[in-house]
């Protein structure tokens, strides 16, 4: 009889066991020490050549376990993820001894032994190995683990049965029987066995800590599962990647692709091999992965150079591989992607395959792979099959390259796919599908998220959890792989919910997903997890990449801060229905939170490197939450009536807020510099909001705002068509000085005759009708000498207020307010150069028209339908997401000329003004009709519009209509 031993140590600095106070070593340095009760890092000697080394026999008294009839104390279901496929709890618990007896048979895995181990000693009970089940005194409780053919009779008599299904498991907690049984169909469905049991510990109401009876059959949905390491900018560190691997043994993924785009020795110096140093940390993350039961797939990209039909190249190629075979890598990836199917790399290429094009390129790749299978894969004992990436990684429309694979390639072969966009809105199994039929196998799922190596994710963290991929997905896709942050440890929150989302699709939520990866990094603390709540939903946010990934704007697919936004909704409604009271009081409880929660996260995530790449971000929520309070009470002064010390208060609230507007995430840690954001869009909105009502407390009684949010902003040109110049930037609710990001609309100009370019436009489209009674405007230093506030109900009669930007001593006025002329509701707000007042044209940092809305949106009382809609992305743009009022949904009909859209309301109506507002550079009408009917039967035709663009378009006409 021996104990049974912990997972094997990698040498480093030794720590104290918290069970005997022995000095053992960690399992690496990076490893964090977690207070949950489910694993502790710690591991026990094991002697050079792998034995164990030798322990003390256990006690022959009878353990004091519990009697075999008597029934267990009551306890709540535990939360096991991922999501077990089938598990039904008892209700009651199992109180263990000090001691317990292992049972594990000849094909018990050592990697769930060692865990066992690890598990058990984390709370405080000693395990003893029996070599045979009858050596068990009586009253002992038994945890047998092995292979479920092994135990095919104690599976039977517990009612059980390990699923036919590589991975799988049975697990039964019998809470009378003082028995724990765990089988697997390998030993990879024997070490997620014991991560199961790990998450069976819950408390008793007496505080005591039990292991909740339980029946569970488990298996996961998805073959492949875990993430592959494939962003540009700065890599993951050695430390960084080692801890991933205890991540993902403890969140059941298998899989990790070796692929960092900014190793040169993985894409441009790809036919050098690693150095010395470098393979020897590949030799380590080998074994790491090993010890969790993860593959680690070693990947090689050559397609930036590489010579198809080159000899040389291709022995360069095996002999890369060879290196990595050498120090235990198994598992082999090809990735041909980001490469030109426009040209070759010699002229040996063009002999063989002719002139370059999409289907020769796909033959030349074709060949690669298929010569590498058969040589380098077949020819090397346990080596899994070969995966690849295709170029055209990101679509599903039939072409010659796809054709080439299609036919050509071995169908063993596994191919990546990123969905029908580099990051795709939405995947359905209808697009998966398609990826099957155009390529012939079935998808590995590259998912770029959350991955913020692109321009519109700079500055962000990205924590939402994983949303909009269809439950299914597991019934046509291989696996699933995230493409993560360039922050491993901060990449965990996303990436525990897509490992709960790849094991069982069907049964995934994403908010208590969300929830349970807070509790899996806060230790089970729910204090902690309610502010690392807030935390990832101040960071939740899916920036797009539609049409061009190198775009610094565009649509998001996630919206930002949803829980904050709709806090916010909440005060706008209670502000704007006069309770000022209770609006304020209902976020002072958030703004509270905020100024708290990085302290409680910093105290209670023991995670050392998630905390040291949260950091910014944790101190700028402490900082906005201090902003957000200033804000509430500079408010709260207002309507108090003394708006001479809110003015006060606004200058400090401003200060604030330019300041945590103005932190920097450089380059050192992202692939794009940029300012950090946090529920941008949403907080620094409301705050500007709340800086607009306190400084202009005479427009409708406090209620204005800046109308620009939310509205399309449109501009006559912008220089260069330079990301720092987009009109967008004179929307963005962002105040930093120049100095510290340079972010603004600037016109294109002529320094030589700055005339020509005197009458350059800015201008916004707001969402609805509303009173402007005035305009602000934050000039830069090229600011107008002279220029007009135009307003406009539709877009072609202008009203105009003539405006000096400049003071007597021709200096900017900024901030400038201009009141703007005329009374009526307006949808359309323009600054209209005259005069430049130097030589750079016009440059403006923000241009806030302030108001309120005056027109109800009738179309949301309506009931939309259509001649037809579409599915683009397999997102069905159905006619009532045109009436929804989000910017980011719209109907889509058929290609047909003579499509219509209608809506229906309840009750007769009347109404004299529409506004449609067509997809920006999409598909819009060149000429069409506007229609009211009273009986849905007769049709009066009210507006006619010829020659349109894909520009938002207001229709007015008097008639009433239903």
């Amino acid at each position: 009889m021996s104990e049974t031993n912990f997972r094997p140590c990698s040498p480093s600095s030794p720590v104290r066991s918290p069970i005997e106070g022995d000095a053992v070593p960690r399992s690496h340095p990076m490893r964090p020490a977690w207070r949950r009760p489910l694993v502790l890092a710690a591991c026990a000697a094991v002697a050079a050549t792998g034995a164990l080394a030798p322990l003390t026999p256990a006690p022959a008294a009878a353990a004091s376990g519990p009697a075999a009839a008597e029934a267990g104390p009551v306890v709540a279901e535990p939360q096991v993820t991922p999501t077990p496929q089938q598990a039904d709890y008892s209700g009651t618990g199992l109180e263990l001894p000090e001691r317990v007896s292992v049972v594990a048979g000849e094909g018990a895995d050592e990697a769930a032994l060692d865990l066992l181990g690890e598990v058990l000693r984390g709370h405080g009970i000693t395990p003893t190995r029996l070599e045979v089940p009858g050596r068990a005194e009586a009253g002992d409780v038994v945890l047998t683990l092995g292979d479920g053919a092994e135990l095919s009779d104690e599976l039977a008599g517990a009612g059980l049965a390990v699923p036919d299904r590589g991975e799988a498991y049975a697990l039964g907690v019998d809470a009378q029987e003082g028995a724990v049984l765990i089988a697997g169909s390998d030993g990879a469905g024997q070490f997620y066995g014991v991560q199961t049991l790990r998450q069976l510990f819950v408390e008793t109401g007496a505080g005591d800590v039990v292991l909740a009876g339980a029946s569970i059959t488990d298996f996961p949905a998805m073959a492949l599962r875990g993430t592959v390491e494939g962003f540009y900018g700065p890599r993951w560190s050695h430390e960084g990647r080692l801890d991933q691997f205890d991540f993902y043994g403890d969140v059941k993924l298998n899989t990790y692709i070796f692929a960092p785009k900014n190793d040169p020795y993985h894409r441009a110096k790809w036919r050098e091999p690693y150095p010395a140093d470098q393979i020897a940390e590949i030799a380590e993350l080998v074994a790491a992965a090993d010890a969790n039961h993860v593959r680690f797939t070693f990947a090689l990209s050559p397609g930036q150079s590489i010579c198809y039909t080159s000899p040389e190249d291709y022995a360069a190629l095996v002999a890369k591989l060879e290196q990595a075979y050498d120090v235990g890598v198994r598992s082999f990836s090809v990735p041909l992607d980001d490469i030109t199917l426009s040209s070759w790399h010699c002229d040996a290429d063009q002999a063989a395959y002719g002139d370059p094009s999409n289907g020769t390129h796909g033959q030349a790749q074709v060949d690669l792979l298929n010569k590498l299978n058969a040589d380098f894969i077949a020819g090397h004992s346990g080596v899994l099959p070969l995966q690849t990436v295709p170029t055209q990684y990101n679509t599903v429309t039939e072409s010659p390259y796809k054709q080439a694979y299609r036919e050509g390639l071995d169908s063993d072969i596994v191919v990546m796919w990123t969905g029908t966009a580099t990051v795709p809105v939405h995947i359905g199994v209808d697009d998966a599908q398609d990826f099957l039929d155009v390529y012939g196998t079935p998808a590995f799922l590259w998912d770029n998220y959350p991955v913020n190596d692109f321009k519109r994710a700079a500055g962000r963290l990205l924590l939402a959890p994983y949303q909009e991929r269809e439950a299914g997905l597991s019934e046509v896709l291989s696996g699933i792989a995230s493409n993560p942050m360039n922050y491993p440890a901060a990449s965990k929150v996303a990436v525990f919910t897509i490992a709960d989302f790849a094991w069982n699709d069907a049964a995934y939520d994403p908010a208590a997903s969300s929830r349970r990866a807070a509790e899996y990094l806060a230790g089970g603390d729910d204090a902690t997890a309610d502010a690392l709540m807030l935390f990832f939903d101040l960071n939740s946010f899916g920036p797009g990449c539609t049409p061009r990934c190198a775009d610094a704007e565009g649509p998001g697919w996630l919206p930002p801060a949803p829980k904050l936004a709709d806090e916010i909704a909440e005060f706008e409604a209670a502000w704007a229905g006069g309770r000022r009271a209770e609006a304020i009081a209902g976020l002072r409880p958030v703004a509270a939170a905020m100024q708290a929660a990085p302290g409680i996260i910093r105290a209670g995530v023991a995670d050392e490197l998630f905390l040291a790449e949260t950091s910014a971000w944790l101190d700028a929520t402490a900082d906005w939450g201090a902003v957000l309070d200033q804000a509430l009470t500079m408010l709260e002064t207002a309507a108090g009536g003394d708006l001479e010390a809110a003015a006060a208060q606004a200058d400090a609230v401003e200060s604030a807020m330019i300041d945590a507007q103005s932190v920097v995430v450089g380059t050192d840690e992202l692939r794009y510099e940029g300012l950090l954001k946090l529920a941008d869009q949403v907080l620094d909105r409301f705050v500007v909001d709340a800086l607009l009502r306190a400084r202009n407390w005479d427009l409708f009684d406090g209620t204005a705002r800046n109308l620009a949010a939310g509205s399309n902003v449109s501009a006559s040109s912008w220089y260069g068509e330079q990301d720092k110049f987009r009109p967008a930037n004179a929307i963005d609710a962002t105040w930093v000085p120049k100095s510290v990001k340079d972010e603004r609309w600037g016109s294109v100009y002529d320094k030589a005759n700055p005339e020509n370019h005197d009458d350059e436009w800015l201008q916004v489209e707001l969402a609805e009708p509303s009173l402007v009674p005035r305009v602000e405007i934050r000039w830069e230093g090229a600011c107008a000498a002279e220029f007009q506030i135009q307003t406009s109900l539709d877009g072609v009669t202008w009203n105009s207020t003539e405006v000096s930007g400049v003071d007597d001593a021709n200096a900017c006025i900024t901030p400038q307010a201009v009141e703007v002329d005329g009374d009526d509701p307006v949808l359309f707000v323009r600054m209209q150069g005259v005069e430049s007042k130097g030589r750079y044209g016009y440059s403006i940092f923000e241009f806030m028209p302030i108001g309120v809305p005056v027109v109800d949106d009738l179309a949301r009382q309506a009931t939309g339908t259509a001649a037809s809609s579409v599915k683009y992305d397999r997102v069905d743009f159905q006619p009532e997401y045109a009436i929804d009022g989000d910017v980011y949904t719209c109907w889509s009909s058929w290609r047909t000329d003579e499509e219509w859209m209608q809506l229906e309301f309840d009750r007769p109506i009347r109404a004299d003004l529409a506004r449609l507002a067509w997809e920006v550079d999409g598909a819009c009408a060149e000429a069409y009709r506007i229609q009211t009917s009273t009986d849905g039967q007769t049709w009066t035709d009210v507006a006619d519009v010829a020659d349109s663009t894909c520009a938002t378009t207001s229709c007015r006409w008097r008639r009433p209509g239903r």
